[in-house]
């Protein structure tokens, strides 16, 4: 949970399947978090970006008054959630949970502060 007003996501993949149960669960996600807005940082270019997946979910987002952009950058490999007051590590996207064996963890102050200060400079 959080009670900041951005989130940025690195995860390349979340937008690359383009079911209807996948993206009702990316929605039902970034629905319960307190947000206001979500950066989504992607490299340019990136094969698996599903475009149609994307503009639904930004869609209903929107109707539920949070914002998402896009931020084109090759910085990031690992897939980083990240606010003002904390962020984990995710080994796998979302689109693979269940699918293997991976793990979720927050991030410890020292990188978590590291990460951040990285991803504002985008």
């Amino acid at each position: 949970q959080s009670s900041s007003n951005e989130l940025y996501i690195t995860d390349r993949y979340l937008f690359c399947n383009n079911s209807l149960d996948y993206m009702n669960l990316i929605i039902d996600i970034l629905s319960d978090i307190n947000i206001k807005e979500i950066k989504y940082i992607v490299p340019a270019e990136f094969s698996g970006f599903n475009l149609s997946s994307y503009e639904h979910i930004k869609k209903e987002l929107l109707n539920k008054q949070i914002n998402i952009n896009i931020i084109n950058s090759d910085m990031f490999h690992d897939r980083f959630w990240i606010s003002d007051k904390c962020g984990f590590v995710s080994g796998t996207s979302l689109n693979g949970i269940t699918k293997r064996t991976s793990i979720i963890k927050q991030l410890d102050p020292l990188d978590y502060l590291t990460i951040y200060r990285e991803i504002k400079k985008i």
